[in-house]
């Protein structure tokens, strides 16, 4: 069956001075979570399946005051999760829509940071979490998009490019490891040996080089 997806973008012209970007496979939850928020405008991304380098760039691209991300399947959790460690430093908000009966289960494996909005919340209950996390976010003053130079043309090894490949699909080293029938420690030290090769120092650093078209070549 073939995925399907959307992408439009909402402008309120007496909204609140806010950008948002919500990413849902809900289209009438997300169109009416876009009433509620009001806001200046609000990116709609309704897909079949959420797809983690989609979601970065238009994170990169947009630059929203903050996210709204459907939490459906454990997939979700590790990409959500995935978007968590390149904001590490909180420079923006990430809201994991939960409360559908399968996911409630799942909603403890959520990255701290991350903050849980049930679909059976009221109105105003969504704009009090969404009002206090943005105001938090805009204290970080200090917080900076991720930006360094990498040497050119570096060379992984397959092993290296399996484990970056994976993570850009929001799987977990834990995950990574299962699959590649190795150990948690060996995924790591491939992973931290990528950094090294590629003259990086955070997750936050690695996720947007991986999602620039520099990095998307180094994958091949």
């Amino acid at each position: 069956m073939q995925k399907s997806s959307s992408r439009k973008v909402i402008r309120f012209n007496n909204g609140i001075n806010r950008k948002f970007l919500v990413a849902d496979i809900f289209p009438i939850y997300a169109n009416g979570l876009v009433s509620i928020l009001n806001a200046r405008q609000t990116t709609v991304l309704n897909n079949d399946e959420l797809d983690a380098p989609l979601l970065l760039q238009e994170l990169f691209d947009d630059r929203p005051d903050a996210v709204f991300i459907s939490c459906d399947s454990k997939k979700d959790i590790h990409i959500i999760n995935s978007i968590n460690n390149v904001y590490m430093n909180k420079i923006m908000p990430i809201f994991a829509l939960t409360d559908t009966p399968r996911t409630t289960p799942l909603t403890p494996y959520l990255c701290r940071d991350v903050v849980a909005i049930p679909r059976s919340s009221t109105p105003e209950e969504i704009l009090y979490k969404v009002n206090q996390e943005v105001k938090a976010a805009s204290q970080h003053t200090t917080a900076k998009t991720p930006s360094r130079t990498v040497p050119y043309k570096v060379t992984l090894t397959p092993c290296e490019k399996k484990v970056l490949q994976r993570m850009l699909r929001g799987e977990s080293l834990s995950l990574i490891a299962f699959n590649l029938e190795r150990s948690v420690k060996t995924i790591s030290t491939q992973k931290r040996r990528a950094k090294q090769r590629l003259g990086l120092e955070s997750d936050a650093e690695l996720y947007w080089f991986l999602n620039s078209p520099d990095g998307q070549e180094c994958l091949i």
